[in-house]
């Protein structure tokens, strides 16, 4: 076992307390209670728990290992391969490496190497960090019902305040990465091929793979670490920058950015892992499937379509949509109350039974709930040219 394995096997210090019941006098609003059988007063001054940590200069360190191994190793394997398997390159290949970058047989060959390589490293490091208590440690958990219909709810406004970043971004300086193009017409080409793989293939290697290696490896890792040490809005804000600066290209870890902290935010209100899991897949997924030529989903097209035609007014919509879609998630947040008077650490772990933490959340407000249907109704009016 590791130093940092045996400091998450160590996070709450027990005081010395005696045992006493419960007593029944417990809150009668809370929609949900977790509560251990017993809960021990405190005898002595309270004793602060101790926090997963994870320093902002070792973070950083570990989003360059992420990029090594699961871009920069792959990218020469696959270059090194090619260049042995065709002779008839080589000469130029040489003397302009981003060339082959260019190759549309080489790309897919890239990515799902590069995307596989990225799950195993996320999820094996998250297995070695946190050992048996990993599931728990990062809320490994189905989500509640109402969650996941605001997760449902909020995507097509998600989708259009994202594409309404994308005009303000299109600014940012571009990366050369070679005498053939720039970084970021290496990114349109990418989409481009996307277009005419098979949509099972662009599904697992674009919405599946990133979904569940990113997350793991920036909210169930770095979030962990950087909220566990910093708390909750100064370490969600700076795992989305890390998340961001991942994407490397500067228009993408912008608007990965942005994305990293809704993702974050969704995280720590439901709980659950699953709940930026599947933000993360339908949002890669779905804008994959917009320009697929074998298993065409216009949404994005239709959602951008719809943004050129109304502009502002569009986009004002979806983001009331966000709005109480975000207020929900608030209201109705997991939170953790100590039962024995200590601090416990910012975290979205749950608590181990007979712990001294209790869980609970509020339902949603039914006057939140008639903000929502107001701005979906509004939005979709305009979506649908009502």
């Amino acid at each position: 076992m590791n130093p940092e394995q045996e400091e998450d096997e160590l996070l709450f210090q027990k005081a010395e307390v005696e045992w006493t019941d419960i007593p029944n006098s417990m809150p009668n609003s809370l929609d949900e209670l977790i509560l251990p059988v017993e809960y021990p007063a405190v005898s002595e001054a309270p004793v602060v728990a101790r926090a997963a940590s994870l320093s902002l200069f070792r973070a950083i360190l570990w989003c360059l290992l992420f990029l090594c191994v699961t871009q920069f190793l792959p990218l020469v394997g696959v270059f090194v391969y090619y260049l042995l398997a065709r002779p008839d390159i080589q000469q130029a290949v040489t003397k302009d490496p981003g060339l082959l970058l260019h190759d549309p047989s080489i790309l897919p060959t890239l990515i799902v190497t590069g995307q596989l390589t990225a799950v195993l490293f996320a999820v094996g490091l998250t297995f070695w960090k946190f050992g048996k208590q990993w599931p728990r440690l990062i809320a490994l958990r189905l989500p509640k019902l109402d969650h996941l219909i605001l997760v449902l709810l909020g995507m097509p406004a998600l989708f259009v305040v994202i594409h309404s970043l994308e005009a303000v971004v299109r600014y940012l300086p571009d990366i050369e990465i070679s005498d053939s193009g720039s970084l970021k017409e290496l990114m349109s080409k990418l989409v481009d091929s996307t277009s005419s793989w098979p949509w099972q293939l662009a599904v697992f290697a674009i919405g599946i793979c990133p979904a569940i290696a990113e997350e793991f490896f920036c909210r169930g890792v770095l979030g962990r670490g950087l909220v566990g040490r910093y708390g909750f809005l100064p370490g969600i804000l700076i795992t989305s920058l890390l998340f961001g600066a991942l994407h490397v290209e500067p228009h993408q870890a912008v608007l990965a950015t942005f994305m990293g902290v809704v993702l974050h935010g969704c995280y720590v209100a439901s709980r659950s892992f699953l709940i930026p899991v599947l933000i993360h897949f339908l949002n890669n997924s779905l804008a994959v499937l917009s320009v697929s030529k074998t298993g065409n989903v216009p949404l994005f097209t239709s959602l951008e379509e719809t943004y050129e035609r109304n502009g502002y007014i569009f986009l004002f919509s979806a983001t009331m949509v966000l709005a109480t879609i975000g207020l929900a998630f608030y209201q109705s947040r997991f939170q953790a109350i100590p039962l024995d008077g200590r601090t416990y650490p910012d975290s979205v772990e749950i608590p181990e039974k007979n712990s001294d933490l209790a869980l609970f959340r509020e339902p949603i407000p039914p006057g939140t709930i008639v903000l929502i249907v107001l701005a979906l109704s509004g939005f979709s009016a305009i979506w649908w040219n009502l």
